[in-house]
């Protein structure tokens, strides 16, 4: 009886080790999972009109929206907490804050009087274009 019972205690305590490691690498990956924002090509699609709405992120932080024209430029800024990483596109009068998930980026953009949530897939670590656009 002694026997089994150690057994059943090494085979309880295994599985409780086991369990946790498991959790552990969970949890890791969980919390590891956010998109890096940085320089890039970013795209959004536009279900009403079908449209590409371009977002690029350059070496110096700049950040420039855009279809048509552009309708938002501004600096990528970002304010960390203890808890919390914030991410915003700050321009001369406003701060668009960036809702960052898995593996897009949401900003919610003022686009002809509406306010819209453009949601943005990373494209490529290269910006699209550097072309002057019309401005807003």
């Amino acid at each position: 009886m002694h026997k089994t019972s150690t057994k059943v205690l090494i085979s309880g305590f295994l599985l409780i080790l086991f369990a946790s490691i498991c959790f552990s690498i969970y949890l890791y990956m969980q919390l590891n999972a956010s998109i890096s924002i940085g320089k890039g090509h970013y795209l959004a699609m536009d279900s009403n009109t079908n449209g590409a709405y371009n977002m690029e992120i350059y070496e110096d932080h700049s950040v420039k929206i855009f279809l048509d024209k552009v309708y938002v430029e501004g600096t990528l800024e970002h304010e960390q907490t203890q808890y919390t990483d914030t991410y915003y596109i700050q321009t001369q009068d406003k701060r668009y804050f960036m809702s960052i998930n898995h593996d897009t980026i949401s900003v919610p953009v003022e686009i002809n009087g509406n306010l819209v949530s453009l949601v943005f897939k990373f494209v490529s670590n290269v910006p699209f274009t550097q072309i002057d656009l019309p401005q807003k």
